[in-house]
C-alpha cells in the first residue's frame, strides 16, 4: 500500500507523540456497541463506534465487577433483545488494560487487548502503523524487525536494542517531556520537543548517526547470515525456494520447545469447520471466507451470536448444529512441525503427516511425558528410514534414534535462541550459533564423526537383513 504525503504527515505527528508518551495509562471497556456486538474503550475506539452511525450504550461496573446498564426505557419497554443483553452482560467492563501498543496514525497509545484489530477498524485504507510495545528494565521498547515501512520515520526516537534474536529487536523509546531538550533533558521554553543549544544539537546528531550505523551493521550481518543459510543445495526433488524455506524451518525447529497448544476458537461457515487461528488462519482468510469467533463457557459449551441486530438468525439451523457440535474448549498439544510454515501445531493424525514432504512428527518419550520441560527436550522426529527428501536438511538437529523397526524416533537437539548450539552457553548473535572455534570443531565432529556414520551403519545393517529375508523367501519358493 502506497505511503502518501498525508500519511507521512500523520506519522511525523505520531512520532512526536511517541516521544512524549510514558505508557502509564490504561484502557477500560466502558461502552457497548449493539451494531458490532462489541464492548469497547472510548479512549481508543470512539471514532470507530461513532454514535451517530452505531448504536452505542454506556456501561459501568459495580464493586464486584458486574456490568451496570439500563434495561428498560422511559416507556417501560425493553431496550435490548435478550440475546443482545446476554452478549452485553458477558463482556468485561472492570479490568483496566495497560497500554502496550502505539498507533502512529492516531498518535495515541492503547491496549491491544481492548482493540485487537485496531488497524483494520480504524485505518483500513492506510498501511499498518501500530507499534508493539513491551517493558524491559523499566523502559518501554518497540518490538520490530527494522524493515517496517514506518521505521525510517521513527528511528530517531529509538535507542539501541536491548534484545535482538536475529528476527526481531526490542528498541527502547527515548522518551522525553514536553518543554525539555530532547538531548540533555533540561527545561526549555519553546516548541514541544527541541534542542536547547548548538552543543546539544551536535551531540544529538552524532548519537543518531551512531545508532543508525550500528543498526546498518547488524542488518548487514543478518543479511549475510540469511544469504549463507539460503544456499540452494539442489537435490533434484525440490525447488530452490522450497529449499530456502526448509533451511529457515530447520532453524525454527532447533528452538521449538513444543510447549504450546492449539484451541479451536473460530468457525468457518464456508468450510463448515472449526479451526485454530495459530495454524490455520491463512487458509480461512476472513476476506474470502465467512469466519465467526467462538468462545467456550466454563462448561466447555460454545458461545456465539445466534441473531443479528435486526433480530434475524445469523446462521441457518444446519450450520448452527455443525458449529455447536465442535469442540472449542480442549487445548491440543503441539505434536507436529511444518518445515515450510516454520511452526509447531497439533495434528489429529500425526502419523499420516509423516508421509508428507514437509512435516515431522514430534512426541515425548514415555519416560519424560510427565514433565513439560523434559518432554520439550525429548521431542522427536518420526521418519521413514531417513528416506524423506527433507531429511538431509534437518539431520544435524537430530540425535541418536530409538529404532522401532519400520520407523525411527530421532530426538531433536533443542537449543534456546541466543545460545551456542553445541555447549548451550549464552552467545550474542544470530538465533542459533556456535560460540567458539572449539565448539565448532566439536559440533562438526559429533555430526560427521558420530551420529551420521552410526545412522549409515544401521541403515546398511537393516538393508542386509532385509536382503537375507528376501533371499530365503526366494529360495523357499523355488
Amino acid at each position: 500500500m502506497a505511503v502518501t504525503g498525508e500519511i507521512e504527515q500523520q506519522v511525523a505527528i505520531g512520532k512526536h507523540a511517541l516521544w512524549e508518551e510514558d505508557f502509564s495509562g490504561t484502557c477500560q471497556r466502558e461502552c457497548f456497541c449493539a451494531s458490532c456486538f462489541h464492548a469497547f474503550c472510548t479512549h481508543c475506539c470512539w471514532d470507530h463506534h461513532e454514535p451517530t452511525i452505531h448504536m452505542v450504550f454506556p456501561v459501568a461496573a459495580d464493586s464486584a465487577g458486574r456490568p451496570v446498564f439500563a434495561t428498560h426505557g422511559p416507556d417501560g419497554g425493553r431496550i435490548h433483545p435478550d440475546f443482545v443483553e446476554d452478549i452485553l452482560a458477558a463482556q468485561d467492563y472492570a479490568t483496566r488494560l495497560p497500554w502496550d501498543s502505539f498507533c502512529l496514525l492516531c498518535s495515541t497509545a492503547f491496549a491491544a487487548a481492548a482493540c485487537p484489530d485496531h488497524h483494520r477498524h480504524h485505518h483500513p485504507r492506510s498501511p499498518d502503523a501500530v507499534l508493539r510495545v513491551e517493558q524491559r528494565g523499566g523502559r518501554h521498547c518497540v518490538r520490530c524487525t527494522g524493515s517496517e515501512w514506518w521505521f525510517p520515520y521513527v528511528e530517531q526516537v529509538l535507542d539501541d536494542p536491548v534484545e535482538d534474536d536475529g528476527d526481531e529487536q526490542l528498541l527502547p523509546v527515548l522518551t522525553t517531556r514536553p518543554g525539555t531538550c530532547k538531548q540533555c533533558g533540561d527545561t526549555y521554553i519553546g516548541h514541544a520537543i527541541l534542542i536547547c543549544s548548538d552543543s546539544c544539537r551536535v551531540s544529538y546528531r552524532r548519537d543518531l548517526a551512531g545508532r543508525r550505523q550500528r543498526r546498518e551493521v547488524r542488518q548487514a550481518a543478518r543479511a549475510a547470515a540469511d544469504s549463507d543459510a539460503a544456499v540452494v543445495v539442489g537435490d533434484g526433488g525440490a525447488g530452490g525456494e522450497i529449499e530456502n524455506q526448509v533451511v529457515l524451518g530447520k532453524q525454527a525447529l532447533w528452538v521449538a520447545d513444543f510447549s504450546g497448544t492449539c484451541r479451536r476458537e473460530c468457525f468457518c461457515a464456508s468450510c463448515f469447520h472449526a479451526f485454530c487461528t495459530h495454524c490455520c488462519w491463512h487458509h480461512h482468510e476472513p476476506s474470502i471466507h465467512m469466519v465467526f469467533p467462538i468462545a467456550a463457557d466454563s462448561a466447555g459449551r460454545p458461545v456465539f451470536a445466534t441473531h443479528g441486530p435486526d433480530g434475524g438468525r445469523v446462521h441457518p439451523d444446519f450450520v448452527e448444529d455443525i458449529l455447536a457440535a465442535q469442540d472449542y474448549a480442549t487445548r491440543l498439544l503441539w505434536n507436529a512441525f511444518c518445515l515450510l510454515c516454520h511452526t509447531a501445531f497439533n495434528s489429529p493424525q500425526p502419523r499420516a503427516l509423516t508421509t508428507t514432504a514437509t512435516t515431522t512428527r514430534a512426541c515425548p518419550t514415555p519416560s519424560s511425558a510427565s514433565s513439560s520441560a523434559a518432554a520439550a527436550t525429548a521431542c522427536a522426529a518420526r521418519g521413514l528410514r531417513n528416506s524423506e527428501w527433507w531429511f538431509p536438511y534437518v539431520e544435524q538437529l537430530l540425535d541418536e534414534d530409538h529404532d522401532g523397526g519400520d520407523e525411527q524416533l530421532l530426538p531433536v537437539l533443542t537449543t534456546r535462541p541466543g545460545t551456542c548450539k553445541q555447549c548451550g552457553g549464552p552467545h550474542t548473535g544470530r538465533a542459533v550459533v556456535i560460540c567458539s572455534d572449539s565448539c565448532g570443531e566439536s559440533y562438526r565432529r559429533d555430526l560427521a564423526g558420530r551420529r551420521r556414520p552410526r545412522r549409515e551403519v544401521r541403515q546398511a545393517a537393516r538393508a542386509a537383513v532385509a536382503k537375507q529375508l528376501i533371499d530365503r523367501l526366494t529360495t523357499s519358493i523355488s
